[in-house]
């Protein structure tokens, strides 16, 4: 079973349809550039606050894997993956044993545009967190791993971190993933463990049910986002939260204001509640009684 299976059960429509997906294609058009694709393909189904968090989890599910995969690997062979507690999350995604028996930090970066590099100020963070929160020792070589659909760190993150880091960029992830039968049967295996809990179990009928219930989602007919002043509110209005007490302000037609610093809604209400899923918020606040919600729904 995976360590990231937090982030499985929370993505595990996107997880079940991609993996079983691309063991389907057996070979074929199975690399590593299309998994990014089909990552962004779900993005569309995340609020625009929780996208970059969406798509980070789920290159982390994909190291984890990578490494299980290759482990004895002496370029880059990692085990005892261990994802860090999201409120220790400062800076290093995991810890792993490299092949020399030494404890390392991994910091996973996802780009959707592989020319953005990764920066030193990026690494400073992995490199301190580390240290300082985690008692690691990052002056050895190869003791940060850095996981990255990008091509590259910055030539300052090279100078300056020189051999302490190990990067599997986009084209050594390529290199081993492209097209590899075994690997992606095995990923498929690794996520069908974790969501069911069992070996040999297999999931297709489960597979099949989501497709069902994405083909159905699909053909609603979306709607558009929330728009404040679409729905009859005024810049300047004033909306009470759930609490009967917190109120914000309506900055423009897609941004509150609260204690004077801006918000999406969703965010702000996610931070009100201390909690880092997403969540519909128009449910959870009223304009002179009525609850978003219901002023949505009146429009559309």
């Amino acid at each position: 079973m995976l360590r990231t299976k937090g982030h499985i059960g929370k993505y595990h429509v996107p997880c079940c349809i991609i993996y079983e997906d691309f063991k389907k294609r057996n070979g074929v058009k199975a690399t590593f550039e299309e998994f990014i694709k089909s990552i962004e393909s779900f993005t569309g189904k995340y609020s625009e606050d929780v996208v970059q968090t969406y798509k980070g989890d789920m290159l982390e599910i994909f190291s984890e894997i990578f490494f299980k995969a290759f482990e004895n690997d002496a370029r880059f062979g990692l085990k005892n993956y261990e994802p860090v507690k999201l409120e220790n999350d400062f800076g290093v995604d995991a810890t792993g044993v490299n092949v020399n028996g030494h404890k390392c930090a991994i910091q996973v970066k996802f780009r959707s545009n592989p020319f953005d590099d990764i920066l030193y100020s990026d690494i400073a963070k992995t490199y301190c967190s580390g240290r300082r929160q985690l008692g690691l020792n990052l002056d050895e070589d190869n003791s940060i791993f850095i996981f990255t659909s990008a091509h590259k760190v910055t030539v300052a993150c090279n100078n300056v971190m020189q051999s302490t880091i190990r990067l599997i960029s986009r084209e050594v992830i390529s290199t081993e993933v492209d097209n590899n039968k075994s690997f992606w049967e095995f990923a498929y295996s690794e996520i069908e463990k974790t969501l069911f809990n069992k070996e040999v179990k297999k999931v297709e009928s489960k597979v099949e049910e989501v497709k069902k219930e994405e083909v159905k989602e699909n053909m609603r007919e979306r709607r558009p986002s929330l728009d404040f002043i679409k729905i009859g509110l005024k810049v300047g209005d004033e909306i009470v939260f759930e609490d009967n007490e917190t109120k914000a302000t309506i900055k423009d037609n897609k941004k509150v204001l609260y204690k004077n610093v801006e918000y999406s809604l969703t965010r702000l209400s996610m931070n009100l509640l201390k909690i880092e899923h997403y969540i519909q918020p128009t449910g959870r606040w009223t304009f002179k009684g009525t609850k978003l919600i219901d002023l949505y729904n009146k429009i559309y």
